[in-house]
């Protein structure tokens, strides 16, 4: 079913937050010729959940959050195994909802940061993500 937001809402925006999905042609990026709707495909309750996976991993192990650009996140995290391996289960599970996000994992010695990009349309619904997280 296909579930327009009310009037003024930013669609991404409303698709972020209520977990529907939309009919979004104005609202597509492309990606080696194929065009990729800006769009979460979770329901309510599997995005509330996932948001408290988010934001559980952050209180445990992320030292520091930053906006790079208004396309960019950089979440860096203290160096453990319970850590690397909950965030790459987290990012993997994020890409078969949101395939225009974009995750790097940059490896230092002490510490790691997760890089999470978006297309320039996908800037407010990286503003809402890091809301959420953060």
């Amino acid at each position: 079913m296909v579930v327009l937001p009310p009037d003024g809402v930013d669609i991404a925006t409303h698709a972020l937050h209520n977990g529907h999905v939309f009919a979004m042609n104005q609202r597509t990026f492309s990606v080696d010729g194929v065009d990729v709707p800006l769009v979460c495909t979770l329901n309510e309750m599997e995005a509330h959940t996932r948001a408290n996976e988010w934001t559980t991993l952050v209180a445990r192990d992320v030292v520091s959050i930053s906006r790079a650009t208004s396309t960019r996140l950089e979440l860096v995290l203290r160096r453990s195994e319970s850590a690397t391996a909950e965030l790459v289960h987290l990012a993997q599970q994020e890409k078969t909802c949101c395939s225009f996000l974009r995750f790097v994992l940059e490896i230092e010695a002490e510490t790691m940061t997760l890089v999470v990009e978006v297309p320039e349309l996908g800037a407010s619904i990286l503003d809402d993500f890091a809301r959420v997280i953060g």
